[in-house]
């Protein structure tokens, strides 16, 4: 793999795909997915703040403000089941043991208050929906990586120049890039918003955890993105790809679900993918946060490798 070949293909492949048609609809789409959620939450609580500081007859700004805290202060802790809920506190009473039982449920408890206490409540639960949404957005972004190209043989007049492991990563690491600028903007325009016109936070806090928290999605969409590619490098067109990367990226959870009914350990497809642990990345325990990314990133190592073999070495 030529290094200088593969950064001249990565960044051919990041400018193109924000110029191309499908590009302009990734970006859409995943714009108005994170902003329709931020939307959905925020919404809601604003207005009912507002409502009920009229109801209240407050009249100065400290009052208001004072009335608007109390009404977030309610909502999170009408939403602590819930968020517990998503973290995946229903396995807590799959735990035969007592002892542990009781731990686990602690434990879960203390997360759920890490997130909506010490940290920006409505960020929070921003961050989490888009950590089990956001793999569904990976497969819309990333699935055409090679298949097109191969389906139509005009790859085989890039070979000429440059070589297959050069195109593979060039093109999944530009993809990679695309990614990481449609978050920054995402976040940062969530971010602002809140700072400016919901002053239930200090923005120093808003920003960090929101850093933090685009951190977490950037890691989560690594083995997403080797996922599709490795998908993409099989197929040889483009609508099967995508159709493949959403079957696979969807169809492990649902089977989760559905096989739960009728065997316990059907809770163990999930981590055939990050599913099972990517949730762990916004743990309140570093150890467990860490070893969250570092499995992401293992999956990552596997699925590109995987892609790779499959590219190099199939007829093109």
């Amino acid at each position: 793999m030529d290094q200088r070949r593969t950064r001249l293909v990565a960044a051919h492949s990041s400018k193109y795909s924000l110029r191309s048609g499908v590009g302009l609809i990734f970006i859409l789409l995943s714009l108005m997915f994170g902003l329709i959620v931020a939307q959905s939450l925020l919404s809601p609580v604003e207005r009912l703040a507002r409502d009920v500081a009229k109801q209240q007859g407050a009249e100065t700004p400290e009052e208001r403000e004072e009335l608007r805290r109390e009404v977030l202060d309610q909502i999170v802790d009408q939403a602590r089941p819930a968020v517990a809920w998503v973290l995946g506190s229903s396995s807590v009473d799959k735990i035969e043991d007592e002892t542990e039982r009781v731990e686990a449920r602690e434990d879960y408890e203390e997360w759920t208050s890490s997130l909506l206490d010490d940290k920006p409540a409505l960020l929070s639960a921003i961050l989490l929906v888009l950590l089990w949404g956001w793999p569904f957005v990976v497969a819309v972004g990333a699935f055409d990586l090679v298949s097109s190209d191969v389906g139509s043989r005009r790859i085989r007049y890039q070979l000429l120049r440059v070589d297959r492991s050069s195109i593979f990563f060039g093109r999944l690491f530009g993809t990679v890039l695309t990614f990481i600028a449609v978050l920054v903007m995402l976040l940062g325009v969530v971010v602002l918003y809140m700072g400016l016109k919901l002053p239930y936070y200090e923005m120093s806090d808003l920003i960090s955890w929101g850093a933090y928290g685009g951190l977490c999605l950037v890691v989560v969409s690594l083995p997403y993105i080797a996922l599709c590619s490795w998908i993409s490098a099989t197929v040889s067109s483009a609508m099967a790809s995508l159709t493949l990367s959403v079957l696979v990226i969807g169809g492990i959870p649902l089977f989760s679900v559905l096989g739960g009914q009728t065997s316990e350990h059907a809770d163990k497809v999930l981590y055939l993918l990050p599913w099972g642990t990517q949730s762990h990345l916004f743990h309140h325990d570093t150890t467990l946060s860490v070893g969250a990314m570092l499995g992401c990133l293992g999956y990552t190592a596997l699925f590109t490798f995987l892609g790779h073999r499959k590219f190099v070495t199939r007829d093109l």
